[in-house]
């Protein structure tokens, strides 16, 4: 068993998250509460990002405000490939579908409803596995 991400450029995945999470000194859950009052932050990579962050709690930024920008930041990351679906309905998989800032910012920014897949961080192996066993059997 082996699990690999792109580590060489994690700003558009839920490793960006987990990365600016601890630099925080937050869980991923507590950063998932927090979509309100943005504050804006310029980099769309991840290692920039940190130092980004960095530079705003020096000049007093509420841990509130950093958080919710990291989570809009992502979301602007993808907003362009949402403005091509065709659906009124985002259905979203993957670890960061469990981010409840993440789908309340897409709710908002897209105007569209948006669904959470149970179990959806396991979505991506379950395809995987479906797909190995549909090789194998023929």
């Amino acid at each position: 068993m082996d699990f690999l991400t792109n580590d060489r450029c994690a700003a558009s995945s839920g490793r960006y998250l987990e990365n600016m999470a601890s630099v925080l000194g937050i869980s991923l859950q507590e950063l998932s509460g927090y979509s309100q009052h943005p504050v804006e932050l310029n980099s769309t990579c991840a290692i920039f990002g940190e130092t980004e962050i960095i530079g705003k709690i020096v000049e007093g930024v509420p841990l509130a405000e950093l958080a919710a920008g990291i989570n809009y930041s992502l979301y602007r990351r993808f907003a362009g490939m949402l403005e091509r679906l065709a659906s009124d309905i985002i259905v979203v998989s993957g670890g960061v579908a469990r981010n409840d800032a993440m789908l309340n910012i897409i709710a908002r920014e897209s105007g569209r409803q948006v669904m959470q897949l149970p179990q959806a961080q396991f979505n991506g192996a379950i395809g995987a596995c479906i797909y190995g066993y549909e090789k194998f059997k023929q």
